[in-house]
């Protein structure tokens, strides 16, 4: 893309930004009559309109209580806008030449996508909309989003004005979807009625996410307003009034996460009267090195010898002796007096599948394989190096630029990503070799499977609209179901992997795995007030 059609683009998006966080006075007049020529468009008379001050306020009048197919079958003018709506976004994919959401797989994004549709999409349906979806209960209502539908509008008002696509015939139903986006809030259409809320007075954000330190994140004229820190929406306390009593009470571990950060720690750790148990060296301090290796694309090669750095694991005031060039011995607990060799173990990696399968049963990787069998293990591909033969490094920077998933600056973007077989756990996630749990997770005969793209595959998004945790690998060597059978209802899905892959989190960071088949499973807590009311005693971990 030039750089004068660069800036072109930037400005579309800018645009559709400021109209999809505008705070003026709602456009009455022009909302009113877009949506009146919709309901025309649907076979429709135009409806009665009632302005509120918030969705909030809009609950009472939007039918509460039917699942959504039975709101659509009674309010058949809401079926007929969503059916315009999906059909006109079908065709003008048709015009552009591709779908508004590329599947995983399908390539990298064109340039012109990614300066408009990516970053609006993130940042307004992602960053604004999704939190204030989370605060109201519209899982069974159908909803239309005004002003935070600009995110897709914008996608295709940028093809027609700068990337050389012509709408003939579908340009005066995109304008009315554009109006709205310019005019007014969310809005709820009825047969005789259509609510519809005026835009909020205040918005706050910060890094593309709504954050507000002093006050809520978006607040509307009637009163009803969301706050959220760093992204996260958490209750009205968490920056008003963080305490250590209502900390210890709120379930939600990331809600915890952002009141201790709200609070700050060392003032937490001192109203909480925690006392020091233990100390441990930062890793990161040049006082405590893992050994010397030669990293690779996929985590750490051969080690390679550096008597110049000691590990210095127990006796005090000694320096380790000079690490070895080959055949390091398995790491275990070391006796007194001795060090610990932090280097890779090299040894064959155990059979991912059951006991029960044939555990000498390898198959070559096939790009083109539908149903892999997660059961066997797959040889990895030779350590990936640069053109010019220097061996690759995968570290949070890597990860964090190949998913555009930006991680928080308390983690270290440049450290190494260690692989490991075995059993790990990420936030409210658990992820078992298949192996360790054959008996309890199956995959289902007629699974279906994705392959797992190098931008990253979303697994589970935080339980309060936040971070995500997402699956990442090098095109053609992982592959991802959800098919899968869970006596404990606990599994989210299995994935195979023919070479390293990385489970990526903005917060807890990344993680590798060895080639083999995982299960990702949430991770659950004991509750003894579920057994006091005669429940199970258990309850999922809300990250």
């Amino acid at each position: 893309m030039s750089v004068p059609r660069r800036l072109e683009a930037a400005d579309i998006r800018d645009e559709w930004l400021g109209w999809a966080l505008s705070t003026l006075p709602a456009d009455q007049t022009a909302a009113e009559a877009a949506i009146s020529e919709l309901y025309e468009r649907a076979g429709r008379p135009a409806p009665r309109f009632l302005w509120v001050g918030s969705p909030n306020a809009a609950m009472e009048f939007v039918p509460a209580g039917i699942p959504m197919r039975e709101f659509v079958k009674t309010l058949s003018i809401a079926s007929r806008l969503a059916t315009l709506g999906s059909e006109l976004r079908e065709a003008l994919d048709r015009r552009v030449g591709h779908p508004w959401a590329l599947a995983w797989g399908q390539g990298e994004p064109d340039p012109l996508d990614a300066e408009v549709r990516d970053p609006l999409r993130d940042f307004v349906r992602d960053g604004v909309c999704t939190p204030l979806r989370l605060a109201l209960p519209l899982a069974e209502r159908l909803t239309w989003y005004g002003q935070h539908d600009a995110y897709w509008i914008a996608h295709y008002d940028a093809w027609r004005r700068i990337g050389g696509r012509t709408f003939r015939g579908l340009n005066g139903q995109l304008d009315l979807w554009a109006t709205l986006a310019r005019s007014c809030g969310w809005w709820w259409p009825m047969e005789e009625l259509c609510v519809v809320s005026l835009r909020p007075v205040s918005v706050r954000t910060e890094e593309q996410r709504l954050h507000s330190e002093q006050g809520p994140a978006v607040a509307y004229a009637d009163g009803w307003s969301v706050h959220a820190w760093r992204g996260t929406r958490v209750p009205w306390w968490v920056i008003a009034d963080p305490t250590p009593d209502r900390i210890a009470q709120e379930p939600n571990i990331e809600v915890r996460r952002c009141a201790i950060e709200r609070l700050g720690w060392e003032a937490y750790i001192e109203q909480a009267g925690l006392r020091l148990v233990a100390t441990a060296r930062d890793p990161r301090q040049s006082r405590l090195r893992p050994a010397a290796v030669r990293p690779t694309r996929h985590g750490v090669g051969p080690p390679r010898p550096c008597p110049a750095r000691h590990q210095r694991l127990g006796g005090a005031g000694r320096p380790a002796a000079a690490l070895r060039p080959r055949g390091p011995r398995p790491p275990g607990r070391p006796r007194r007096g001795r060090r610990m060799d932090l280097r890779p173990v090299h040894r064959p990696l155990r059979p991912a599948g059951p006991a029960h399968m044939n555990p000498t049963h390898t198959e070559p990787a096939h790009p083109n394989r539908t149903h892999p069998n997660p059961t066997h293990t797959e040889p990895a591909h030779p350590n990936p190096t640069h053109p010019e033969g220097e061996p690759m490094t995968v570290n949070l920077a890597t990860l964090s630029d190949r998913t555009g998933l930006a991680v928080l600056e308390h983690l270290e973007r440049q450290v190494a990503i260690p692989v490991i077989e075995g059993i790990q756990a990420q936030g409210d996630l658990l992820v078992v070799p298949l192996r360790l749990v054959g008996a309890a997770v199956t995959v289902r005969d007629l699974a279906r499977w994705q392959d797992v793209p190098a931008t990253g595959l979303e697994l589970l998004r935080g339980a309060a609209g936040g971070n995500p945790h997402s699956l990442v690998a090098d095109p053609g060597t992982c592959t991802w179901t959800t098919d899968v059978r869970d006596t404990f209802r606990l599994a989210l899905g299995v994935f195979h992997n023919s070479t390293p892959v990385y489970l990526l989190h903005p917060e807890h960071g990344a993680t590798g795995f060895t080639p083999g088949a995982y299960v990702v499973r949430r991770q659950r807590e004991f509750d003894h007030r579920l057994t006091l009311r005669g429940g199970g005693g258990h309850r999922l971990i809300a990250d």
